[in-house]
């Protein structure tokens, strides 16, 4: 992935307090994961328990909806141009949950319909509803009576937003948007969506996070990304040493309390790690030592100095110099960085391929 890229996507999602987003293989597996990661975004908020059960429920029926509503597709088109997306944002006001996925065209009209019925009920009216339909007991081809999309709309407390457009000649692209506290201006729009969504698709990518980057969450992220890169014949020892070494970098700027990004991408020479952090004015030029020093370094001498700096055999450069020894020493091609002027200070981006 182009740093230019990864700088355009940091600065789409710059004002934004939290933001994960998932476009992978959409494993059941990844459910728990999903709640853990909703339940850490859901600290500080105001709401409490109340919104963190909230969106947990909504963020797993969502991701489930996915699942149980995305046609057969061939590679190209799942990677491609009907490629699925999850996301979950916060962009200051609260936490608004969003999917992207196709669907076959004879359902899209009664999908649309149901959309536009629910957004039209009361909070009274859609428990009705749901009780209605669970008494019915009537089936569909996805496993529900639409009871699901009935309960994220009584969860949300600004109602869901719904938009279909066309794809091809057999399928649509349905978006849902919800909601869940804040005011109802605080969707993400869609030029905004499709232009994160097409990034996903150029540069294929399978998660990106950004905002505190808590021992929870990095847990969470490891094993999504792990579960997907397997399934592509990616699996390797050097990807969760690799991220370990990313989160000692962070760590080690002291930037453990800051609002970071951190994505994976694949690669043509393997697995694409990158991170953009925010830094401090004095920070930017000794990193920038250290990293030009380990332009010319292959993985073999990296882990040689690593070692050294740990054993007291050689003094380290500051702060980050070690985790920086280390990433590298795990990398197939040289560590790519950019340092970026800002008005607080600097912004690194690092890039990294195992």
């Amino acid at each position: 992935m182009e740093l230019s890229k990864a700088n355009e996507l940091y600065g789409t999602l710059a004002g934004d307090r939290l933001c994960f987003l998932y476009s992978g293989a959409f494993h059941d597996g990844h459910t728990a994961r999903l709640i853990a990661l909703g339940e850490e975004a859901s600290l500080g908020l105001d709401g409490g328990r109340s919104l963190s059960s909230r969106l947990a429920f909504v963020m797993v029926e969502a991701y489930q909806n996915i699942i149980r509503h995305r046609p057969e597709l061939t590679p190209e088109q799942a990677l491609g141009a009907a490629r699925s997306l999850f996301m979950l944002r916060d962009q200051g006001s609260g936490p608004e949950v969003i999917t992207v996925n196709p669907v076959v065209e004879p359902e899209s009209e009664a999908l649309s319909g149901a959309m536009d019925r629910l957004t039209a009920l009361d909070m009274p009216a859609l428990k009705e509803l749901f009780l209605n339909s669970l008494k019915s007991g009537q089936r569909t081809r996805q496993g529900g009576a639409g009871l699901g999309l009935i309960e994220i709309a009584r969860r949300s407390t600004q109602g869901v937003r719904h938009h279909l457009e066309p794809l091809d000649e057999l399928h649509r692209l349905f978006t849902l948007q919800v909601q869940l506290a804040g005011s109802a201006g605080a969707y993400t729009s869609l030029p905004t969506l499709h232009h994160l969504r097409a990034l996903v698709v150029e540069q294929d990518i399978l998660l990106l996070y950004k905002g505190v980057l808590s021992p929870g969450v990095q847990a969470s992220i490891i094993r999504m990304v792990g579960s997907d890169l397997d399934e592509r014949g990616r699996g390797h020892d050097a990807r969760p040493r690799a991220f370990h070494a990313l989160m000692e970098l962070v760590q080690e700027l002291g930037a453990m309390e800051r609002s970071v990004m951190v994505l994976f991408a694949q690669h043509d020479h393997g697995d694409r790690m990158l991170l953009a952090l925010p830094l401090e004015n004095a920070q930017m030029q000794n990193l920038d030592g250290m990293l030009r020093q380990l332009q010319g370094m292959g993985p073999q001498l990296a882990y040689e100095q690593y070692r050294k700096v740990l054993l007291g055999r050689l003094p380290s450069a500051g702060p980050g110099h070690s985790s920086l020894l280390d990433l590298a020493a795990h990398c197939v091609l040289p560590l790519q960085y950019e340092l970026l002027p800002t008005t607080s200070g600097g912004l690194l981006l690092l890039g990294a391929v195992v």
